[in-house]
């Protein structure tokens, strides 16, 4: 609703600050003290906002368990002018947990015996191998490269049940999502050509889903963190699942 003030004209050589209590380079609505107050509470506040969105974004990445973490925080400080940041190494190699018991994967397919110790699945069919993605790079041992912060309990799951553990890359999960896709009917070529161009997220999503649906076993995040073995909960069901809450179905251990 428009409101009307008083008019009034400013002496000559007079600043608007002494008329209005607003500074000049804002006072363009002489007329009308108040709006120039407003604009003039705006341009504070988007000087304040630009000074200190870098910082609170660095603040909010840092408690952020990302392997870009540190990269966006020392951007944050580099934009700002801030102290000079270096960040310390952020992938460690790591292999995937093989128990001593079990044989190469490569001489025994899923579910069949391994040495004659253990089996390679669970009474019900599932096999016993952990599935993780991890798609950070090799190095030149072709070893897999961890992000540091999950390096020391990445094997806690396939330890804590003593199975055999799997990790997982876009490039070695394609073939597995077209077999499924023209399993199912749809043209592999127009579907992988929209999968290679969503968001990496979105085709992780899809091919932790692939890697269960093709090899059975039990799929974990990298920072999920098992204390004891969860083995007796798979045994005597033929898929599980955990809940985030009553309604959402949690992605993260399936």
């Amino acid at each position: 609703r428009p409101r009307l003030f008083k008019e009034r004209s400013l002496p000559k050589g007079e600043s608007s600050v002494k008329a209005g209590g607003v500074s000049e380079d804002v006072a363009i609505f002489p007329h009308m003290p108040q709006l120039s107050r407003m604009l003039s509470v705006i341009r504070i506040l988007l000087e304040h906002l630009t000074l200190w969105l870098p910082i609170v974004v660095c603040l909010a990445v840092g408690f952020i368990n990302s392997p870009y973490a540190c990269n966006t925080v020392m951007f944050c400080l580099k934009s700002i002018n801030g102290p000079a940041f270096e960040c310390t190494e952020q992938y460690v190699p790591k292999m995937p947990f093989i128990p001593q018991h079990l044989v190469s994967i490569s001489q025994n397919q899923p579910g069949e015996e391994g040495n004659g110790k253990e089996r390679k699945s669970l009474q019900n069919g599932v096999t016993r191998i952990v599935h993780q993605v991890v798609d950070y790079g090799r190095t030149a041992d072709n070893e897999f490269l961890v992000p540091k912060i999950v390096a020391p309990y990445i094997h806690s799951c396939a330890e804590a049940m003593n199975w055999e553990q799997r990790w997982w890359g876009i490039d070695a999960g394609r073939p597995i999502i077209t077999e499924i896709v023209e399993a199912i009917g749809l043209p592999p070529d127009k579907f992988m050509k929209t999968f290679n161009a969503t968001f990496p997220n979105y085709r992780y999503n899809m091919l932790r889903t692939a890697i269960i649906w093709k090899y059975g076993g039990l799929y974990a995040d990298t920072d999920v963190i098992c204390l004891r073995s969860p083995e007796h909960l798979l045994d005597d069901n033929d898929f599980s699942y955990a809940m985030a809450s009553e309604e959402k179905i949690e992605g993260a251990l399936f």
